[in-house]
């Protein structure tokens, strides 16, 4: 896992957003239904950002206010992140769900992210 704070890695959740126009739909779906994109480097992180924070208990009203499940997305080349992913659920109190994004996606929305998007067109909005 790379160093640096876990809330500097939130940017990637809107890298896997901007998913090419025939999964633009699916993540909306998702979005609006309540999901919390969960990536492999932030539930490794999760614990250390809720000791930093201080209260479970804030976290846990953030967290079930604003979603109401964890979609852990995994890639071809994501590591077995299982437990940590489990420990979020528990921290959060919130349902587990799991989902496979292709690399072919995610390369094309790197370069794209790298190209120099404005932040605007990085962020997704509902």
């Amino acid at each position: 896992m790379s160093a640096g704070p876990p809330w500097a890695r939130l940017a990637c959740c809107g890298i896997l957003g901007r998913e090419v126009e025939r999964l633009r739909a699916r993540y909306r779906r998702e979005q609006e239904a309540g999901a919390y994109f969960l990536l492999e480097d932030w539930a490794g992180h999760f614990p250390e950002a809720i000791r930093a924070l201080g209260s479970l208990t804030a976290v846990r009203e953030i967290f079930q206010g604003a979603h109401r499940y964890l979609l852990a997305l995994t890639t071809p080349c994501s590591g077995d992140y299982r437990a940590a992913a489990e420990e979020v659920a528990r921290l959060t109190g919130l349902p587990l769900r799991w989902e496979q994004v292709d690399l072919e996606t995610l390369a094309g929305q790197v370069e794209w992210a790298l190209a120099g998007a404005s932040h605007e067109e990085s962020c997704p909005t509902t």
